[in-house]
């Protein structure tokens, strides 16, 4: 009896100890995730950004991360539209918002760039305009034979071309699954003379063409207005694809830095000063159902970039 006695006594202490060692071992993780996610003050974090208004924006998320937080949100401007994605991958900024993602995954796939977009930021509406040069009332004003000035980059043109059939000026193959250029357009019935030119560039280019289509953030830079288009993208409909993210490198999607200032960009105050900035050339393009970037492109490229770097060090 004794010895049963002190077999259950024995069995009894085994089970405490291990409950104790376990809820030390939860303890110091939980302690271990609450100071990585909340040791964030004074932290410093640098944003790539693409034209005034997109800086504007993220210099009132800083006010509010530092008052809340007590982080440190720098702002380093970009003109051109590969630059932020390389500065990117080298650690110069901490996270860019300026791309689709179709348009990360090419210029990931052509530098060999380990970056992922997490997050949707803002939309940009497609517009077609006429030069303040030579100013149109609508659409049926464009003449027959008139320069169309349009961008050269491949994601960039392939939206365009889009909404250019949607305004009835082109015709284009039934077909959602490629990527448009010049070449697939089977209708021209104005004879409309396209040329491209760099996305980034377009707005120094405009008093040589008859009219132009570009992103209304591209047009704002030279105050051309929404409501001033001869023809405006319905920001209702813009597709995930032709959403601009928030990209970071992949080795940080998880950081609780990145994070907590994703979280902040995502407020119904960096709606208000948005719009307050832009005047509808940017609109949000999350919403409480949908948040998260898809980063499908992303994670096949990184598929390919680790299936060629095993394949370099076997060569090697």
């Amino acid at each position: 009896m004794k010895k049963n006695r002190y077999r259950v006594i024995l069995s009894l202490l085994l089970v405490a100890m291990v409950v104790v060692l376990s809820a030390c071992g939860l303890k110091k993780q939980d302690e271990a995730t609450n100071t990585s996610a909340n040791d964030l003050e004074g932290k410093t974090f640098t944003v790539g950004t693409s034209g005034d208004f997109d800086r504007q924006i993220w210099e009132d998320v800083g006010k509010r991360l530092k008052e809340k937080k007590g982080i440190n949100l720098k702002t380093m401007a970009f003109s051109e539209f590969v630059q932020p994605d390389r500065a990117l991958q080298e650690g110069t900024i901490d996270a860019n918002s300026y791309q689709y993602t179709p348009f990360l995954y090419e210029t990931s796939k052509n530098w060999k760039l380990d970056l992922v977009p997490i997050g949707y930021a803002q939309m940009t509406p497609i517009g077609i305009w006429a030069p303040k040069s030579k100013p149109l009332k609508s659409l049926d004003d464009i003449k027959d034979g008139a320069k169309l000035a349009i961008g050269r980059d491949p994601v960039v043109l392939d939206n365009e071309l889009r909404q250019l059939e949607k305004a009835g000026l082109i015709e284009m193959p039934d077909d959602t699954t490629k990527m448009y250029t010049l070449d697939d357009i089977q209708a021209n019935p104005r004879h409309l003379e396209f040329q491209e030119v760099d996305s980034a560039s377009m707005m120094s280019f405009v008093d040589d063409s008859d009219v132009f289509i570009t992103h209304a953030s591209v047009a704002g830079l030279a105050d051309y207005k929404p409501e001033e288009a001869l023809y405006i993208e319905d920001g209702t409909k813009i597709q995930d694809d032709f959403k601009l993210v928030f990209a970071v490198r992949r080795d940080r999607k998880d950081d609780p830095l990145v994070k907590a200032v994703l979280d902040e960009y995502q407020t119904e105050a960096t709606k208000k000063v948005m719009n307050e900035v832009t005047h509808g050339m940017f609109l949000p393009a999350w919403d409480d159902k949908n948040r998260e970037a898809d980063n499908k492109h992303a994670y096949e490229h990184f598929e390919e970039l680790k299936k060629q770097k095993d394949a370099e060090s076997e060569s090697k």
